[in-house]
């Protein structure tokens, strides 16, 4: 039997020792090139796999849903079957992912697929990491060869209101980019649903001069639901951002931290109302399921229910909002407490997926939840808080993620069969187009939080393995993430070395050295990562990186 591994794992697969020969053996770069959009997936792509020696057909049958396909590959060419063109998309896929395997003797097999849950999201907020709007295209259409078809933008402050125009920051996302974004989402099978939090997160609203009054007295970061201009203000917010998207959902991220928890519940209640009357889904995001309870019995009969995976109650709650009629999925946290941890042994971000796996059964989907800054106080610590645990310290940027998405998006496709071994054997072909474990162990050693830890040896033995690791990988795919991750290893040898610096009283020589290398990160910093953050962006995570150093530096060079 051919040694195939495919992520996410189809429903059924039944592979022979039969083999389809190609004359010259396919490279990635070429397999990867092939048209994958849902408009050329006919003729075109049919072309397309004829210049590398292939013959394939795509056929419309009945039978297989939206989203199902049947792949059948004999001595004498290829057959892909499918309903809808997600389906034929996914085929598609699924074959190119055969063909990374086996570049020249294409194993004969046939495969009948389906998802088992129709809601496959990856969540991505742009409170610190502004991505730009090119960025994001290629983000959805990594999204779409892990064959998750949905993705959550909360845009924070980066929404271009136009009634509520004081919440735009300095970042703005127009309309017209909205659009083209939604275009490409589109074409790779991903449907673009906007975000935002409507009771606690709203800083960046309740802290504006216009909104004086709106801002909740024990909690400065929430809003006063019971304010008289608390629902006009959010309904504002909620309409303008269905209204750019054509949306059929929006998501309503929702905690709870006022005393007074029936109003609070009133409130949300009231706002998935709103949604419904707009002829769209409410989908409420409850990432505190202390106080769920209180919400789903007042939301929206159409509402769908997010509930964190894992999260104490977060069974219970999904449980009342069923027996109540509601549809309701599973989030994971891709950026949870394992990112401070030095284990990688086992990454707990997959561990974590595999959890995810056992609740699925009566949801109607799941989401990954990439959030880009720690959220509230941290807790207690011995020598002070971390620069992590802070509220506002910023995470890591996407491309460091996608193992943890990867692992997720093989649960939602295909919750019994996920296996962590699987998904460590296909990712550097997946991902990187080559067969090297290496490309494993890098995505391990890189998945730790970086500002955490900093003066461990053990810590700083695996950044410097990592850079050398990095150093010595030369993929055809996906380069630019090992940058990333190149990047943020020497971020945090750098914060070490600050450290130790300013620890005793500093010789010249040592702030001159000190000083040569902050600027040399800057530019690194530019250099990686200048193309997916617009420029004012980068200019401000540079502030939060290196800010503090070039104070003590100046401070220092004046005695």
């Amino acid at each position: 039997m051919s040694a195939v591994t495919l992520v996410p794992t189809p429903q059924t697969t039944v592979f022979t020792e039969r083999r389809l020969a190609v004359k010259t053996a396919i490279s990635a770069k070429r397999v990867m090139s092939l048209p994958s959009v849902i408009a050329e997936l006919g003729a075109r792509t049919e072309r397309a796999y004829a210049k590398l020696g292939l013959k394939v057909r795509f056929f419309d049958v009945d039978g297989y849903g939206a989203e199902g396909y049947k792949l059948e590959i004999g001595t004498g060419g290829i057959m892909l079957c499918a309903s809808g063109a997600r389906g034929r998309l996914y085929g598609h896929y699924t074959l190119q992912q055969i063909l990374l395997q086996h570049p020249q003797e294409v194993p004969c097999c046939v495969i009948e697929d389906q998802p088992a849950c129709a809601w496959r999201a990856l969540y991505l907020d742009l409170r610190m990491h502004k991505y730009t709007p090119a960025y994001l295209q290629t983000l959805v259409a990594d999204m779409a060869r892990l064959k998750l078809n949905t993705l959550v933008l909360d845009y924070h402050d980066t929404f271009l209101y136009k009634k509520e125009a004081w919440v735009t920051g300095d970042v703005a996302v127009t309309g017209a980019q909205i659009k083209a974004l939604r275009e490409t989402a589109a074409a790779h099978g991903v449907a673009v649903v906007p975000a935002l939090n409507i009771v606690d997160g709203l800083a960046y609203v309740v802290g504006l001069a216009p909104n004086a009054g709106l801002r909740c007295a024990s909690v400065p970061t929430a809003l006063n639901v019971q304010h008289p201009r608390a629902a006009k203000l959010v309904g504002s917010l909620i309409e303008e951002l269905l209204a750019q998207h054509e949306a059929q959902q929006i998501v309503l991220r929702v905690e709870a931290p006022q005393a007074n928890l029936a109003a609070c519940a009133q409130f949300v209640a009231e706002m998935t109302a709103l949604v419904v009357r707009k002829g769209a889904t409410p989908v409420v995001f409850l990432s505190d399921m202390e106080r769920g309870a209180d919400v789903i019995e007042v939301v929206a009969d159409k509402t769908m229910l997010i509930v964190m995976a894992g999260q104490r109650d977060a069974d219970v709650v999904a449980q009342r909002a069923r027996a109540r009629g509601l549809q309701t999925a599973q989030a994971m946290n891709c950026r949870g407490d394992h990112e401070r941890e030095w284990t990688h042994t086992v990454d707990a971000v997959v561990s974590g997926a595999g959890q995810m796996a056992k609740g699925l059964q009566a949801d109607v989907g799941g989401m990954v939840w990439a959030p880009s800054a720690r959220e509230g106080a941290g807790e207690s610590w011995a020598l002070g808080v971390p620069i992590t645990e802070m509220d506002g310290a910023r995470y890591t940027h996407a491309a460091t993620l996608w193992y943890g998405i990867a692992a997720a998006a093989a649960v939602l496709w295909n919750p019994a069969s996920f296996s962590v071994d699987v998904l460590a054997k296909a990712w550097p072909r997946l991902w990187f187009g080559v067969d090297d474990e290496r490309y494993v162990t890098a995505q391990l050693l890189a998945s730790s939080d970086v500002r955490e830890h900093i003066t461990l040896p053990d810590a700083m033995r695996d950044r410097k393995r990592l850079i050398k690791l990095l150093a010595e990988l030369h993929p055809p795919l996906h380069a630019p993430h090992l940058r990333v991750m190149d990047f943020y290893a020497r971020l945090a040898i750098h914060a070490s070395h600050t450290r130790q610096v300013f620890a005793h009283a500093p010789k010249p020589q040592q702030l001159q050295l000190l000083g040569n290398e902050l600027a040399r990160m800057r530019e690194l910093h530019k250099a990686v990562l200048g193309d997916s953050i617009p420029r004012t962006e980068l200019a401000a995570e540079q502030h939060y990186l290196f800010g503090h150093t070039e104070l003590l530096l100046r401070r220092m060079g004046k005695k």
